[in-house]
């Protein structure tokens, strides 16, 4: 774990739980709900750091011990001393004392601990690192996407457009054509407003949440009966490289079909069957677009409901470059996707290999040499 956020505010107006001064390579535990593995290393600190009384701050004598610390910190062992020794229901936590009491592994070798402490340190640099080349390359498919649905691929001439229901002001190809969603799809629907009654197993029934990620979450899912499922798919008729897109809640979210599981999801999410004519890919990139979500968030504010009505969301323009101007913007986001997914599978291999080896080289299961 890293401090992702910090804020700067004079000493004298600081929260009275601000008590602690930080210095660099402090450890810091937290002692409110220690399940969630609020833990950090203060790897940089220019001195102004103070933190809340909710962490114990563990401070050694060198910066090998405070890795040596922190790297115990996120073993399985020591979580699981600090869970047993939580109290309280509605905010559960531990006490410094119990934080300081929690016996961790300890080798006298200090060649021995620098090893170690050396090679989970390395692998901590990778995740890093790949975090950050995803993080880039997430601003460049955005950088990517608001050019495209802008500028288009190779066009000199532009033209404005009023983009109702709030007039939104763009600027978009002269070629491109607007059309809205209802004209470009063959089908826009959801399931009837009745929850169906979920089940240990059977087929997967998907709520707005699952579009949350890159891609549909298929991991974690509820259940709905055969039966259910046969009585909704008739309206909700699922295929591969059709578009959910969320209605309520998080307004807006478009995601690919890249599967031919069974499945239904809530009322809370959308159908949408392209036509045969429109490049399935571009029109998911499309809709995940600023002008796209703009439009959808107004729509939602101008009928005065919390959620995207069918109707509403059938009125979104869309905007139209010929086919095979579509074909080349949806290739060049999709690899940019498929990218973005490899790094991400790189990223968790490493946290796999870090939380695998990191208990057996700190308990001595394996030996390093020195």
């Amino acid at each position: 774990m890293e401090i992702v956020d910090s804020k700067k505010i004079p000493f004298n107006e600081r929260p009275s739980r601000a008590q602690k001064i930080v210095k660099e390579n402090d450890v810091l535990i937290s002692t409110v709900r220690p399940y969630l593995k609020a833990f950090a290393l203060v790897e940089k600190n220019d001195g102004s750091l103070v933190c809340s009384t909710g962490f114990a701050l563990i401070r050694t004598k060198n910066e090998v011990d405070s890795k040596w610390v922190f790297y115990n910190s996120q073993a399985h062992y020591f979580n699981t001393e600090l869970i047993r020794h939580m109290q309280g229901s509605n905010y559960p936590a531990v006490t410094n004392k119990i934080v300081g009491n929690v016996l961790i592994p300890y080798t006298d070798s200090e060649k021995e601990r620098e090893k170690i402490v050396s090679i989970l340190s390395n692998i901590d640099s990778l995740i890093k690192k790949q975090k950050k080349i995803i993080e880039q390359t997430d601003l460049l498919k955005k950088g990517q996407m608001q050019k495209f649905f802008t500028k288009g691929i190779g066009h000199a001439e532009f033209k404005e457009i009023n983009v109702k229901p709030r007039f939104i002001e763009y600027s978009i190809p002269k070629t491109w054509k607007i059309s809205d969603l209802k004209s470009v799809s063959k089908k826009i629907t959801d399931i009837d407003h009745e929850m169906p009654e979920k089940t240990a197993t059977g087929k997967i029934f998907l709520a707005a949440n699952n579009l949350n990620d890159d891609e549909i979450d298929f991991d974690n899912v509820e259940y709905i009966s055969e039966r259910d499922y046969l009585h909704h798919s008739k309206k909700f008729n699922v295929e591969k490289n059709d578009i959910l897109i969320s209605r309520i809640g998080s307004i807006g979210v478009a995601r690919m079909v890249r599967t031919n599981k069974p499945f239904i999801a809530s009322y809370s999410v959308a159908l949408i069957k392209p036509k045969d004519e429109i490049d399935n890919e571009f029109l998911h990139y499309y809709l995940n677009s600023n002008l796209s979500q703009k439009v959808m968030i107004a729509y939602t504010i101008v009928s005065g409901n919390v959620n995207l009505v069918l109707g509403d969301l059938e009125k979104v323009p869309v905007l139209l470059p010929k086919d095979s101007e579509q074909k080349k913007i949806s290739q060049i986001l999709r690899n940019l996707d498929l990218f973005i997914q490899q790094q991400k599978q790189y990223k968790i291999r490493l946290e796999q290999i870090k939380k695998g080896v990191i208990q057996k080289l700190l308990s001595g299961q394996i030996m390093v040499k020195v």
